[in-house]
């Protein structure tokens, strides 16, 4: 029963037996993206993809389009919505910024692209399916399909055990002309004409697993049973490219800043985020003004996930008007900025692509003095918050805000997605061009 998997230790006859005399909540799961909404009596707070990563900021929504539609519906919620939000829990919904999440497509989004899919009471995670429905109404989202909510007859049991106990090889013997979505519905609820999010008389065919919820008055039980035909869309030769394309475009950034005075640039905005993009953008600038020939000389393909609409720059939340000259008309310049303005956010572990240790150090180097720079002006205006109110107080300190980074975005954090490819991976590029210098001469 390779294909079963579970957070309990379980063995394959105890979880035909826990199928078997208990009601269980069975549904599809669906590919959206993780968020997680807070309302805390003052404000709406967004966190995507993990509860311990922080909330939304507008970095994250000018690097790109992805989150700005959600954003924009939870923070015009009505004060009657948000006066029944109690101020410790946590919404935890499936986001979708169009139909084709991850490695999935589904013929229609859900009702304003959101799915409600549990609550977070304080620290516990609770799943309710009438509080679920209840809570999705009033958000006017769509709350988790349920394909079956009751006890199993016998003959669903039995035939749940023998697809459990079939090898891959002998799975389209089962599925017969259906797919693993069909063949579950059709066993569960043969009522339902079609599977989430898709038209009637449609089942998705390429659902990663079904999940089985079993209450307990403990802790509840979740199980997961897989689809052994599910596939993930990989392209071994683009990631590659991504790594050495997006490592020479920040060791020739790093290159070309790396005698730049950070305090010699003046900066106008008043929050860290916005000071971050504020200085990003001047820095950006100063580079690819000094490098636009041999920059647009470069040759190299961006990678299918950036040129997706959601991944594009949402030129509304850059104030900049030679950033924004540089990068409305011309995708490499755009995913250029991205790449720069969504990596030096924090330091990083390791190398990717055609990084080393050497010009991880520099990298990081310059991370700090980003923030230096930052925390510096904030000190500034701080100072003159107090002089123009003569006021010791640090509740008077509203003005200068202290937002944080999130963390773990789709690609924000481009540094990361790196990372999770094959930092590792260090291969010889063919448009080296581009950098003059090697790691040890910078």
């Amino acid at each position: 029963m390779s294909r079963l998997i579970t957070q309990n230790d379980i063995t394959p006859e105890t979880f035909i037996e826990l199928i078997s005399n208990n009601n269980i909540i069975v549904y599809e799961d669906v590919q959206g993206s993780p968020i997680y909404v807070k309302y805390d009596g003052e404000k709406i707070i967004i966190k995507p993809r993990k509860l311990s990563n922080d909330p939304l900021n507008i970095i994250d929504l000018a690097i790109q389009k992805y989150y700005g539609p959600c954003f924009n519906f939870f923070t015009s919620l009505s004060e009657n919505v948000k006066s029944l939000m109690p101020k410790n829990w946590w919404f935890e919904f499936e986001y979708f910024f169009d139909n084709e999440p991850a490695h999935i497509k589904y013929d229609k989004k859900p009702k304003n692209g959101l799915i409600l899919t549990s609550i977070i009471k304080g620290k516990k995670r609770v799943w309710n399916v009438q509080e679920i429905e209840e809570y999705a109404n009033l958000f006017e989202v769509d709350s988790l399909p349920i394909i079956f909510n009751g006890k199993l007859n016998d003959k669903q049991i039995e035939v749940i055990k023998y697809y459990l106990n079939t090898s891959p090889e002998d799975l389209k013997f089962i599925f017969d002309d259906s797919n693993f979505t069909h063949f579950f519905y059709s066993i569960l609820n043969p009522n339902l004409n079609n599977s989430t999010l898709m038209n009637n008389g449609t089942f998705q065919d390429n659902v990663e697993r079904i999940i089985i919820k079993i209450p307990n008055k403990k802790e509840e039980i979740n199980i997961a049973i897989l689809n052994p035909l599910y596939k993930i869309a990989e392209d071994e030769d683009e990631k590659t490219t991504f790594l050495e394309t997006y490592s020479i475009i920040l060791l020739n950034f790093l290159e070309q800043t790396q005698l730049i005075d950070l305090n010699d640039i003046e900066l106008k905005s008043k929050s860290r985020n916005e000071l971050y993009l504020e200085l990003m953008s001047i820095l950006y600038n100063y580079w690819l003004d000094n490098i636009e020939q041999s920059f647009e000389n470069f040759e190299f393909s961006i990678p299918k996930f950036f040129k997706e609409e959601k991944f594009k720059v949402n030129l509304n939340n850059i104030s900049n008007i030679e950033t924004l000259k540089h990068i409305q008309n011309d995708e490499k310049k755009e995913y250029a900025f991205r790449s720069i303005v969504g990596s030096f956010l924090k330091q990083r572990k390791k190398p990717v692509g055609l990084f080393n240790q050497t010009s991880l150090k520099l990298f990081n180097d310059m991370v700090d003095k980003i923030n230096t720079r930052i925390e510096n002006e904030l000190s500034i205006k701080r100072d003159e918050i107090l002089r123009n109110k003569e006021l010791m107080n640090f509740n008077d300190f509203a003005e200068v805000e202290y937002d944080e980074d999130a963390q773990g975005q789709v690609y924000p954090d481009i540094y990361s997605k790196a990372e999770e490819i094959g930092g590792e991976k260090k291969k010889k590029g063919k448009n080296l061009a581009l950098i003059k210098k090697t790691d040890k001469e910078l």
